[in-house]
């Protein structure tokens, strides 16, 4: 004999009830207070995350820097805006010879434009590049190919040490022009020569790296305190730290801090190339 449900009354025993309209409006106020005791303690914790993970990011961009330098052995300024709060990566081309010899003969491409194209085009960093040139093994498949099929290992060498050899003699004459004479007994002498000697320094032209170089501005909650240069610190304007082929000169380092008055410290170290996060605000 079937058995008809009514139409009205209490439901059969074994019948699933839901909830009713007073029992969840207890849930919702007993999760609003567990919300609002919790959501200081979420807000810190992505502060912090935010910082830590700017801190990371700007310790990376200056071993990203220093190992773009020595693989093409260029030179690169960093640049920090303390003002806008954000930093960039220039490299500095300087004039090559002319494309043709005495005898008019085309000279040989370029191999480290070369290198630097097919850098881009494949989205390789520095180590990698650096990893593929000494042909180790365990490299991702994908990038085994991605040398041009024109370069030529042992020109490029020579043209590095040709490049290398060019920012050298910059370096000096830049140097030279910087020191400035004492008062000696040649000064009653007067000039040895009768034309001015002027020591020729070729003009660069500045490109504004991508990639893992590329223009980064900082978000809205942390921004960098102050920049140690050359054993000086700055905590406004526009600070260039120069990155060379043999890496940096003397350690770089900044402070950041967030809105809660968090902070760390990231130091550019000359000897190892690399660049190192510490909590707190440490010593430049």
């Amino acid at each position: 004999m079937n058995h008809v449900r009514p139409k009205y009354g209490r439901a059969p025993r074994g019948a699933v009830h839901g909830f009713t309209l007073l029992e969840l409006c207890v849930v919702m106020v007993i999760i609003s207070v567990v919300a609002a005791i919790a959501a200081p303690q979420f807000i810190g914790l992505i502060s912090y995350g935010e910082l830590d993970g700017e801190g990371r990011w700007l310790a990376n961009y200056g071993t990203a820097a220093i190992s773009e330098a020595a693989l093409f052995k260029a030179s690169i300024k960093v640049r920090i805006d303390l003002d806008k709060q954000e930093y960039l990566a220039i490299r500095l081309i300087y004039p090559e010879p002319e494309q043709q010899d005495s005898d008019g003969k085309s000279k040989p491409a370029d191999q480290m434009s070369m290198l630097s194209k097919a850098k881009k085009e494949k989205k390789m960093s520095s180590s990698q590049m650096s990893d593929l040139l000494a042909n180790k093994k365990g490299m991702d498949s994908s990038l085994m190919g991605a040398l041009p099929k024109d370069f030529d290992q042992d020109l490029a060498d020579q043209q590095m040490n040709d490049k290398f050899g060019r920012f050298a003699r910059v370096s000096l004459e830049t140097r030279a022009k910087n020191v400035k004479p004492k008062e000696g007994i040649l000064d009653e002498i007067g000039p040895l020569f009768e034309k001015k000697f002027k020591l020729k320094e070729d003009e660069p032209t500045e490109e504004q790296q991508g990639g893992v170089l590329a223009r980064h501005k900082l978000p809205e909650g942390v921004r960098i305190v102050n920049v140690l240069r050359d054993g000086e610190v700055l905590s406004k304007g526009t600070v260039e730290v120069d990155v060379s082929p043999l890496g940096l000169t003397s350690m770089a380092a900044m402070h950041i801090v967030n809105g809660d008055n968090e902070y760390m410290t990231i130091y550019w170290d000359p000897l190892s190339g690399r660049g190192i996060v510490r909590q707190g605000k440490l010593e430049l």
